[in-house]
């Protein structure tokens, strides 16, 4: 998943329909659930923050106006949010969350 601890990524998470441990605790369906966070960070300039988004499948299964839509919203991203402006490079964090549980 897209790293939470920096504010242009914040939210991000829940664009892409993903799931967290608490989403599995709280489906009552499995016993406690064990966490253990591992973080990977990537050096981006805005292409390849858009190259980066481009490369999902959901977004490759866009229709050609959808997609071009969706990635001129991430260049805009890249040149106005206040952390990523005018710098020649950012930090994109990645974190794996790995959840152990026992189902029911």
């Amino acid at each position: 998943m897209v790293g939470k601890s920096v504010s242009w990524t914040t939210g991000r998470s829940s664009t892409f329909g993903l799931k967290e441990a608490g989403d599995v605790a709280a489906s009552g369906l499995f016993g406690p659930v064990a966490v253990s966070r591992f973080r990977y960070e990537q050096v981006l300039d805005e292409e390849l923050l858009v190259e980066r988004v481009r490369s999902q499948s959901w977004i490759g299964a866009m229709g050609a106006a959808e997609q071009t839509a969706l990635l001129d919203r991430v260049r805009e991203l890249a040149r106005t949010d206040p952390d990523l402006a005018g710098r020649d490079s950012f930090v994109m964090p990645y974190d794996t969350e790995v959840a152990i549980c026992r189902r029911h």
